[in-house]
């Protein structure tokens, strides 16, 4: 597979949360509390039209204007 690497999956530089919640109560809130919880050293991108921001991040209202190094996107 070219363009691909095993790194990318196993040590992300850059993490999307697709539908990012910071309601604790709810699965959307999850990754972030997993992410945070082991002290993830790299980006966290919530994607969520209908918020300003999650966990005290901007959210990016679709996920076309990611950055290009986002190796994950939870959904």
């Amino acid at each position: 597979m070219t363009g691909w690497n095993l790194k990318q999956l196993l040590k992300p530089r850059a993490v999307a949360l697709i539908g990012a919640s910071s309601q604790p109560n709810r699965v959307t809130a999850r990754p972030w509390q997993f992410l945070r919880a082991h002290d993830f050293a790299g980006d966290i991108f919530p994607v969520n039209p209908q918020r300003t921001e999650v966990g005290g991040l901007p959210c990016i209202p679709h996920i076309s204007e990611l950055p290009s190094h986002t190796d994950h996107a939870y959904i």
